[in-house]
């Protein structure tokens, strides 16, 4: 199977959307579902995947010194006939790390499986979009990470 791997360097102005002492961060950067699956009730066509695939992404991000989690989302961990997908964030010091992996398997799945279907990519379209609540720590200067 083909493979790509990238190392990518990047800064992001105005990434984290601020209110008081708190920042929201959206740690899924590079590759969020865009597939929202929606079941029409009367379909009688099974559905067919014609090719697996597999996407793993981790990114690290610098947090400014004197902001903790205030709030994250648990590791997703999804397992399905369709395919897997499995989410983390950590964070240790300034440096939150962000883990992603999205298998989806070759097959055909009666059209009767819409509703699981449906319910396998709604969970990953959410979990990608979750976003993560830092807050500034009591008498803390904020600098920005090293």
């Amino acid at each position: 199977m083909p493979e790509v791997d990238e190392e990518l360097k990047i800064t992001v102005d105005n990434y984290a959307t601020i209110s008081g002492k708190r920042l929201f961060i959206l740690p899924n950067v590079m590759n969020r579902s865009s597939r929202k699956v929606t079941v029409d009730e009367g379909r009688e066509v099974d559905y067919v995947f014609d090719y697996p695939y597999t996407d793993i992404d981790s990114v690290e991000i610098e947090i400014p010194t004197g902001y903790g989690i205030e709030a994250m989302q648990p590791p997703v961990d999804l397992k399905t006939k369709f395919g897997t997908y499995f989410s983390k964030v950590k964070l240790e010091g300034t440096k939150l790390t962000y883990y992603r992996k999205m298998e989806r398997f070759a097959g055909r799945y009666s059209a009767k499986d819409g509703s699981a279907l449906e319910e396998f990519y709604g969970t990953i379209f959410k979990a990608d979009r979750t976003k993560l609540v830092l807050v500034r720590k009591e008498g803390e200067a904020v600098k920005k990470g090293a």
